[in-house]
């Protein structure tokens, strides 16, 4: 069977019905995306995806899955941990204390050379 691939103003349909946006850099993937449910699904027109979308749980959570990005890598990798430990924290009490040593300032400053322990090495990876 020859099909054609959903058009992007389809992705734009259905990304409003399920309540999403996407840059126009995103929609050809987002369209490749909705062919690839249409096809599994047997939904041979983009007019009974839309009438069924929402209606549909299964369907609706299936279009969402194949759209969205379920993971991120954001905050999972010890590499980011040790950023935020060693750089980020540090520079954000250092404003917020203003430079200054004496009372909370010493002690911000304390910590920016003692940078917050965390429970694991960023040696270590993730499995």
């Amino acid at each position: 069977m020859n099909r054609r691939r959903p058009s992007l103003e389809l992705a734009e349909q259905v990304a409003g019905k399920i309540g999403l946006s996407f840059s126009a850099s995103r929609k050809e993937a987002v369209a490749t995306a909705i062919e690839r449910v249409m096809v599994r699904r047997r939904i041979g027109e983009g007019r009974s995806l839309l009438d069924r979308l929402g209606l549909d749980e299964y369907l609706t959570d299936d279009v969402i899955s194949a759209v969205t990005v379920a993971e991120t890598h954001f905050f999972r990798g010890p590499e980011q941990f040790e950023l935020i430990r060693q750089t980020i924290l540090p520079e954000l009490l250092r404003r917020r204390s203003g430079g200054l040593l004496c009372g909370s300032g010493a002690s911000a400053v304390r910590r920016v050379r003692n940078p917050i322990p965390l429970p694991f090495s960023a040696k270590r990876r993730a499995s």
